[in-house]
């Protein structure tokens, strides 16, 4: 569905309705990849169809290696994934459907990022959902 056709007060609705119904946050056992992905791809295979890689104990090289393979297995899914880390360069979004802010890198930003579908934060207190609303 093209939402873009639709009211824009009507859009952000439409938009969440397309969300799946189950979200896999990934957990601790990034740092073996290949068990890592059995899993993922099981779940997938289940039916899921969001993911968010979060794994900050990851190096750089770590995490873009394990999100070139998690984006792979979710687009031959036809599953969303989502990127959860603190810095990343601009590339990076290429390989993703959406970001998972920090709620350090959502209370910094002066304006919603550029790029990804979809855009997720961690909200823990009112001023970190207001920036959130206003974003």
């Amino acid at each position: 569905m093209d939402v873009n056709r639709f009211p824009a007060a009507d859009r952000p609705i439409l938009k969440a309705l397309q969300l799946s119904d189950r979200y896999l946050i990934t957990g601790d056992d990034p740092r073996r990849p290949k068990q890592f992905l059995d899993r993922l791809s099981h779940a997938l295979k289940s039916g899921l169809r969001l993911v968010q890689l979060r794994a900050h104990q990851l190096t750089d090289a770590e995490y873009l290696h394990l999100l070139e393979q998690a984006s792979a297995l979710c687009r031959e899914h036809g599953a969303w994934l989502l990127m959860n880390r603190p810095r990343y360069p601009q590339g990076w979004l290429d390989l993703v459907d959406g970001i998972h802010l920090t709620r350090h890198q959502l209370m910094s930003m002066k304006r919603r990022i550029e790029g990804p579908h979809w855009v997720g934060a961690s909200c823990h207190s009112p001023a970190e959902l207001g920036q959130a609303e206003r974003l």
